[in-house]
Parts: structure tokens; sequence; C-alpha cells
């Protein structure tokens, strides 16, 4: 048994209050030492599933640098684009649009791409292999 866990024992924590205390690790992990530094895509899908509290947490142990990038997380940007433009375009059904669709948004939310640039980003994305 690890030390969060005799802890939570011992604090008689259950449910969800257990649950964010053995989560913690993973949470500082995600949102560690450089994280400003990772383009802000990434940034996005590492604060995907941690809730408000655990960002919080995390950005109070950080580098000033680090706590700014860990409270501006934002959710994913939404495309403007979807697997059905993909589909009617020609790309075939199957794990390449998604992957193409995912490749797009990264780019957007890095500012590598415009909205009026994602269909034509990801359809070159989807012809990759």
């Amino acid at each position: 048994m690890g030390a969060l866990q005799r802890l939570a024992d011992r604090l008689d924590f259950v449910g969800r209050d257990r649950a964010r205390l053995l989560a913690w690790p993973r949470a500082r992990r995600l949102l560690g030492p450089g994280f400003a530094e990772r383009p802000v895509s990434q940034r996005s899908r590492r604060g995907e599933g941690l809730d408000a509290e655990e960002r919080i947490a995390a950005a109070a142990l950080a580098s000033p640098r680090d706590r700014r990038a860990i409270l501006a997380i934002a959710p994913p940007m939404a495309l403007t684009i979807s697997g059905t433009d993909l589909l009617r375009a020609g790309v075939p059904a199957g794990p390449r649009i998604g992957i193409a669709l995912a490749r797009t948004r990264a780019a957007r939310e890095d500012g590598r791409i415009g909205a009026e640039e994602e269909l034509a980003f990801a359809l070159r994305a989807a012809r990759r292999r």
C-alpha cells in the first residue's frame, strides 16, 4: 500500500475525496515542471480529464510561468469541420479521420493554421501514412 493510500485511510477519505487524493501524482506529472514550454495543443490534452481543483493544486506548486500556463488551460478548440466533411471529400471511413481531426485541432490550437485552412490541412493529414 502506498503512502497516499495510507493517508487516505488515516483521514477516512472515501468516494470522490479519496479518488482525488490518489489521482494527485498523475495530475502533478501531467502539469509538472516545464508545462509552459509545451505547445498549447499539448497543454490542452494534458489538462483534459483534470478538474479545476486538481489544476489549481498543481498551479500552487508550480513556477510562476508554469502556474500561468496551468491556469490558462482552455477546453479543446471546436473545429469548423467534422468527420463528415472528410468523408464527403473522399477520405475512407476509419481511424485516419480521427487522427486527421486531432492533428487539425492541434494545428489550430498552436496557431499554425486558421479556420479557413482546416479542411485542406485535415485532408493532407488524412492522406499521410
